[in-house]
């Protein structure tokens, strides 16, 4: 009897372990809760990701898990925004648990061909992605103290493809030698390390961009945006000429953290949904979200606008106001696709803020406070209408 043979698919890879899973100070009741710890990290991480858990396929490896990610899944998202939202969602976890029950994980990422069939999945890319997986401790790589970010090892593969193509920050990478039964390969690993006291005020850039349909409200959007950042412990650094016709322009803003800062921004991680922004968003974007009054007020005079800051979006299409907290996925979208920074619609269409989302904003009665929409991550602001907002609108 003839049987067809299970047709190998593109697929990406993603594996993972618990780092000092059997260590003795370790009690069966520990170990459970590391490992249904991590099975919930990685369902928080890929929802936070746009890349929805539901579609991966799992398997249970005992002290580590076996992903493999839809046909189509693209390489940046998985190497460069998977491990920020696997930090993210490590962060809260190990900040409600005990020590001997801290979550430290290694993960390694790779691509090929992948097979399925009633036993699971395999195929070479498979073995290799353990290998990978395999060479910190080889190696004797050691994380730094109290980092809650994944160790992460990537084959030359996915190195070639995304990091040379400057996809990724190739910063931190460093070569690996991966150890097979017949031959030795490459890898590229990321150790997380902790930073050193005299690192405690950084600076992070922030990328800020304003798009206008009426250009005469310029300098007031503009100062209540700079407000803003002032608020939020940001300053503008640099700036383009402004495109004229219909007004954009790219900014740049620089916000300085201190360790209370720091603190501040795992305390509000904890408080807003993972889906929304990464740990290092959400302490800036949680006080820029609370002040946008001026900047709506300074919106008014435009039919049409698009505000970006950092993890912020402000679009406003037709005199209807959307504020939507940017996942990690959508970021890396506006930064690959900037043109979408000066079309209110396809920004929209294309960050998937849907026409339901839009219909919630609209029935919003106005009113100076702003309105919060837990399951779509928007803040609704209804605009006055347009002849009362319009400085230069005839007066009966």
């Amino acid at each position: 009897m003839h049987t067809s043979r299970p047709e190998a698919e593109n697929r990406l890879v993603l594996v993972t372990g618990l780092e000092r899973f059997a260590a003795p100070h370790r009690s069966w009741r520990d170990r459970l809760s590391l490992r249904q710890g991590l099975f919930d990290v990685l369902r928080q991480a890929f929802d936070a990701a746009g890349l929805s858990s539901e579609n991966n396929y799992i398997e249970d490896r005992g002290d580590g898990a076996l992903v493999v990610l839809p046909a189509g899944t693209p390489p940046a998202v998985l190497v460069n925004v998977v491990p920020e939202a696997l930090t993210a969602a490590l962060t809260r976890r190990n900040a409600v648990h005990p020590p001997e029950q801290r979550i430290d994980l290694t993960i390694a990422l790779h691509g090929g061909q992948v097979v399925f069939d009633e036993d699971g999945a395999h195929g070479a890319v498979v073995f290799e992605a353990f290998r990978l997986l395999d060479a910190p401790r080889l190696e004797g790589v050691t994380r730094a103290s109290f980092s809650n970010a994944p160790i992460l090892v990537i084959s030359e593969w996915l190195y070639d493809d995304v990091v040379r193509r400057k996809a990724v920050d190739p910063a931190g990478f460093r070569p690996v030698a991966v150890h097979g039964k017949e031959h030795t390969s490459r890898g590229w690993i990321r150790v997380p390390r902790q930073a050193a006291p005299d690192e405690a005020a950084s600076r992070t850039d922030l990328p800020v961009t304003i798009y206008l349909a009426n250009e005469r409200v310029h300098e007031q959007v503009e100062t209540a945006v700079t407000n803003l950042l002032a608020l939020a412990g940001a300053e503008i650094v640099d700036k383009d000429e402004p495109v004229l016709g219909s007004w954009f322009r790219r900014l740049w803003a620089k916000v300085i953290s201190s360790p209370s800062a720091r603190d501040a921004a795992v305390s509000a991680a904890h408080a807003l949904d993972a889906r929304l922004v990464l740990t290092q968003d959400a302490t800036i974007t949680s006080t820029m979200m609370q002040n946008l009054g001026p900047v709506l007020t300074a919106l008014q005079p435009t039919p049409d606008a698009v505000l970006r800051i950092g993890a912020l979006l402000i679009v406003k299409v037709d005199n209807v106001v959307a504020v939507h907290q940017l996942t990690a996925a959508q970021q890396l979208t506006l930064d690959h696709q900037p043109h979408l920074l000066t079309s209110p619609n396809d920004i929209l269409r294309a960050l998937n803020i849907t026409a339901q989302d839009r219909q919630a904003i609209e029935t919003t009665p106005a009113a100076p406070a702003l309105h919060d929409h837990p399951h779509t991550g928007q803040i609704s602001a209804a605009p006055h209408n347009s002849a009362s907002t319009d400085p230069e609108a005839p007066t009966s």
